[in-house]
C-alpha cells in the first residue's frame, strides 16, 4: 500500500503457543486426570492453543471425549451433558442422579459412559441409545472417580468412603473392594496393560493394586497433601500424581520410587495427564492454570491461564485438535489446537480469534454489535438472524421470518430494537429481548435491501435498495419520505456517515455521495480503480474507506474528496470494510478468506493476514473496539479480539 507520508508500525496479533496433550487411557476422576486420546505431540513442538467457546453450566464437575472425539460429555450439577462436535448442539442430557455428577468415562470401545455422583452411584449409559443401563449400587459416600479397565469389562470407582469397588461392566455386579486408604479416595487409574490400578487419596498417599486380586502392592507416602489426581503414562513406565500440596509427582511404576517433583503452581493440582508420546505432562490446578511439563527435564514448557476459575478437569480429543477444561465457575471452555500454528480461535487478551459462533445453515452474510458490546447479531443465508452472547459464546435466539438472505443487520443506539434487510425485499424491525418481529417494511419499488441503519436517535430507520434510500418511523412503522436516485451497483452495499445526513453508494467504479435531506448528489469520489465492492465512513465522517473486487483497499478524505492512500494486498475480493470506534483502524474481509487490518494514520497494514479458511462476508468491531466480528461463507461468525503488540 502506497502513501505519500507515514511511517511503518507493526501491530501483531499475538499467538500463544503452546502444546496439545493426550492421554492414553480412558480414566477420569472428579479432581483427577481427564481421559484422553492418542495424537502426535513431542517436546518443544509448537502448537497453538486458543479458546474455542465457553459453555454456560452451573459448576462443572469434569469433561471428557469419546475415544472417536466425536462426543464431549460435561458434568455439571446433577446432570451430564453430551455435545456433538461436529455440529456443536447437545445430543443427549443424561438426568437420574439426585446430587453432583463428580465424573464421566467412556469405554475404550465407546459403547457405554461411566458416570460417578456424590448421590454414592454409579450409573452406566448406553451411547447408541442414551437409556440408562444399570445403576451400581454399593458405595457409603460420595463416588468421586471411575475408570475403565482397558478392555472395557471392568469398572473401578474411587469413593469419599475410603474405597476402591471393581465392577463387572457386562452384569453391573460388585466383584471386589479395596479399602486400604484411610481418608476419601479421590482418583482412581488403570495402568495401559489393565493388571495395576493407581488410587490417590486425602490420606496424602497413593497406592498401587493388583487389579486381578485387589491386594495392596505398595503405598506411596512422599506427598504432604492430598493426592487430586493421578494418570499412568502411556507405556506404563510412569505414574503421575498431582497434589494438595501443589506438586506433580513422577513416579517409576516398576521400582515405585518418585523420579522427580514438578513444582510452579501455586494452588492444589486437580488434574494431571500425560501426552501420547509421554514426554509431556498436563497438570490443572486451583490456581486458575493448566501448565505443560517436560517429562524427562522436569522443566514447565507453557503455562495457559484458565483465568476464569480454578481448573478442575481436562480432556483431549483424541486427535488433538481440541482441549476442553472444567473450570469450577459457570464454565467448560474447550480451545482449538494447531498444530501448524495457524490461527483458529483466540483469547480475548492475546489478539487471537476468540471463538467461532456455529449455528447457521448458510453463508454468513452480515454482523453486527449492540452499543454495549455484550450482543452480536449475524445475518444468514439460511434467511434467519441469530443473536449471540458475546462472553458466554452461546445462541441466544434466532429471528425467524424472512424469506430470502440476509443482506444486512443494525442495532438501535439503545440496544433494544434490531432491524433486518433481505433479499425477500423486505426490511423487519425485531424486539432484542423477546425476538418478537415488530414491523415490516418494504419499499417502492419492491428491491432487495442493502442496507438498514438508525437515525442517531433511534426514532427512524433508513432502509437502502440500489435504487431507493427510505425512512421509517421506529414507533409506528410508518414510510417517512424516500429518495429514488439513478440505482447503484446491482449487490453493491450503502453506508450512512454518522450524522446520517450523507448516504454513500456505488456506481460505476466511483463513490457516490447523497443528500438525505434533499435527495440531491453533492459529489462523487473518482479516481480509485474500477469495480468497488465496499465502503464504510469513519466515525468521524472525516474518511471514507472502499474496498475493490482487485482486492485493493482506498482512504479517501471527505472534506476534499482526495484519495489519501490505496493498496493492494488481498488476492480476492473486498467484501467488507470496517472502521474502529476510534476511527485509527480498518478491517477489510475478502473473498480470499482473509482479515486484514490497515493503520488510517499511516495508510498501511499493520497485522498479519488472519486466514479464517472462508470468504468473509461481514465484519463488525465491538464498541470498545477490541473485538472483531467476522461472518464467513462456512456459514460461522467468528470473534477476535485486536490487540496491539507494537512498543
Amino acid at each position: 500500500m502506497t502513501r505519500m507520508a507515514g511511517r511503518w508500525r507493526q501491530i501483531e496479533f499475538a499467538v500463544a503457543a503452546v502444546v496439545t496433550l493426550v492421554l492414553g487411557s480412558a480414566c477420569v476422576g472428579s479432581t483427577g486426570a481427564a481421559n484422553a486420546a492418542t495424537a502426535g505431540s513431542s517436546a518443544g513442538a509448537a502448537y497453538v492453543v486458543t479458546p474455542l467457546s465457553a459453555l454456560g453450566f452451573a459448576e462443572v464437575s469434569w469433561v471428557a471425549f469419546s475415544p472417536d472425539g466425536q462426543l464431549l460429555a460435561v458434568a455439571h450439577g446433577a446432570t451430564v451433558s453430551v455435545f456433538d462436535m461436529s455440529e456443536w448442539r447437545v445430543v443427549a442430557t443424561l438426568t437420574g442422579h439426585s446430587r453432583r455428577t463428580n465424573a464421566v468415562a467412556f469405554s475404550q470401545d465407546g459403547q457405554t459412559l461411566a458416570v460417578a455422583s456424590a448421590d454414592y452411584t454409579v450409573s452406566l449409559w448406553d451411547v447408541a441409545t442414551w437409556a440408562r443401563l444399570r445403576t451400581l449400587l454399593g458405595h457409603n459416600a460420595g463416588v468421586n472417580s471411575v475408570c475403565f479397565s482397558p478392555d472395557g469389562g471392568v469398572l473401578a470407582s474411587a469413593s469419599d468412603d475410603r474405597t476402591v469397588k471393581l465392577w463387572d461392566v457386562a452384569t453391573g455386579s460388585l466383584t471386589r473392594t479395596s479399602g486400604g486408604h484411610s481418608d476419601w479416595v479421590s482418583s482412581v487409574a488403570f495402568s495401559p496393560d489393565g493388571k495395576l490400578i493407581a488410587s490417590g487419596s486425602y490420606d496424602h498417599t497413593v497406592t498401587f493394586w493388583d487389579s486381578a486380586t485387589g491386594d495392596d502392592v505398595q503405598t506411596l507416602t512422599d506427598h504432604t497433601g492430598s493426592v487430586r489426581s493421578v494418570a499412568f503414562s502411556p507405556d506404563g513406565a510412569k505414574l503421575a500424581s498431582g497434589s494438595g500440596d501443589r506438586t506433580i509427582k513422577l513416579w517409576d511404576v516398576a521400582t515405585r520410587q518418585e523420579l522427580r517433583t514438578l513444582t510452579g503452581h501455586t494452588a492444589e493440582v486437580n488434574a494431571v495427564a500425560f501426552s501420547s508420546d509421554g514426554r509431556l505432562l498436563a497438570s490443572g490446578s486451583a490456581d486458575c492454570t493448566a501448565r505443560l511439563w517436560d517429562v524427562a527435564t522436569g522443566v514447565e514448557v507453557r503455562t495457559l491461564a484458565g483465568r476464569t476459575g480454578e481448573v478442575n478437569s481436562v480432556s483431549i480429543s483424541p486427535d488433538g485438535s481440541i482441549v476442553v477444561s472444567g473450570l469450577k465457575t459457570t464454565a467448560a471452555k474447550v480451545w482449538n489446537a494447531a498444530r501448524d500454528g495457524t490461527i483458529k480461535l483466540s483469547d480475548a487478551a492475546t489478539g487471537e480469534e476468540l471463538r467461532p459462533l456455529p449455528g447457521h445453515t448458510g453463508s454468513v452474510t452480515a454482523v453486527a454489535f449492540s452499543p454495549d458490546g455484550k450482543l452480536v447479531a449475524s445475518g444468514s443465508g439460511d434467511c434467519t438472524i441469530k443473536v449471540w452472547g458475546v462472553a458466554a459464546g452461546r445462541e441466544l435466539r434466532t429471528l425467524i421470518g424472512h424469506t430470502g438472505t440476509i443482506t444486512a443487520v443494525a442495532f438501535s443506539p439503545d440496544g433494544k430494537l434490531l432491524a433486518s434487510g433481505s433479499t425477500d425485499k423486505t426490511a423487519r424491525l425485531w424486539d432484542v429481548v423477546t425476538g418478537r418481529l415488530l414491523h415490516t417494511f418494504q419499499t417502492e419499488p419492491l428491491a432487495s435491501i442493502r442496507s438498514v441503519t438508525f437515525s442517531l436517535d433511534g426514532q427512524a430507520i433508513a432502509c437502502a435498495t440500489p435504487s431507493t434510500v427510505s425512512f421509517w418511523v421506529v414507533a409506528t412503522g410508518d414510510l417517512l419520505s424516500s429518495i429514488v436516485h439513478d440505482p447503484f451497483s446491482e449487490g453493491g452495499p450503502i453506508s450512512f456517515s454518522p450524522d446520517g445526513a450523507l448516504v454513500a453508494g456505488l456506481g460505476d467504479g466511483t463513490i457516490n455521495l447523497w443528500d438525505v435531506a434533499t435527495g440531491t448528489r453533492p459529489r462523487s469520489f473518482e479516481g480509485q480503480a474500477t469495480g468497488v465492492s465496499a465502503v464504510a465512513f469513519s466515525p468521524d465522517g472525516e474518511l471514507v474507506a472502499s474496498g475493490s473486487m482487485y482486492g485493493t483497499i482506498e482512504l479517501w478524505e471527505m472534506a476534499t474528496s482526495a484519495l489519501i492512500s490505496v493498496g493492494s494486498i488481498h488476492k480476492g475480493m473486498v467484501l467488507s470494510v470496517t472502521f474502529s470506534p476510534d476511527g485509527g483502524l480498518v478491517a477489510s474481509g475478502s473473498r480470499d478468506g482473509t482479515i486484514r487490518i490497515w493503520s488510517t494514520a499511516i495508510g498501511e497494514q499493520v497485522s498479519a493476514a488472519v486466514d479464517t479458511g472462508a470468504r468473509v462476508n461481514a465484519i463488525a468491531f465491538s464498541p470498545d473496539g477490541r473485538i472483531l466480528a467476522s461472518g464467513s461463507w462456512d456459514s460461522t461468525i467468528r470473534l477476535w479480539n485486536v490487540t496491539s503488540s507494537a512498543p
